[in-house]
């Protein structure tokens, strides 16, 4: 795809924003509401931006409830101790589950605070993870019971 960046700097920003890789979701500090989200968070997360924008966060970025969120728990006048890397779990309205590391980052801009939540799909790790898991519990199960047979004597 070859977007035109026309505008300078911020025709730059806008074409890096919707069509970079990763997840972002910009929340305003004071009302903690989504004021923008890029198409790939809205493909993680499972909506549409019009469905989301000028609703709170926690609908959608926090797994069941808010109570450890740093976002849900920063002040507006400190800002947010960035969180890097942090893995989640999203769960989308389909039912079906997205896990993503989560990168939280404090901005003012036009003399408001936000927080830029950057989202970057693992799912796929976590399933090869997972099938990786099973594979060596399987292998320990066939070892063992070599090892079993060897210890009784070959039959």
């Amino acid at each position: 795809m070859i977007l035109d960046c026309g505008g300078g700097y911020n025709g730059l920003a806008t074409a890096l924003f919707k069509t970079v890789h990763a997840g972002i979701v910009v929340v305003c500090a004071n009302t903690k509401k989504i004021i923008a989200i890029n198409p790939a968070a809205c493909v993680m997360i499972g909506v549409q931006s019009e469905d989301v924008v000028g609703k709170e966060c926690g609908e959608y970025l926090c797994t069941e409830d808010c109570d450890g969120c740093p976002v849900m728990t920063a002040s507006i006048e400190d800002g947010i101790e960035d969180v890097d890397n942090k893995e989640i779990v999203i769960y989308r309205k389909d039912g079906s589950k997205v896990y993503a590391l989560l990168t939280v980052s404090s901005i003012i801009l036009d003399d408001k605070r936000m927080f830029i939540n950057s989202l970057t799909d693992i799912t796929r790790l976590k399933e090869s993870e997972k099938k990786l898991e099973e594979f060596w519990q399987q292998a320990e199960k066939i070892l063992s019971e070599n090892v079993i047979h060897l210890e009784n004597g070959i039959t």
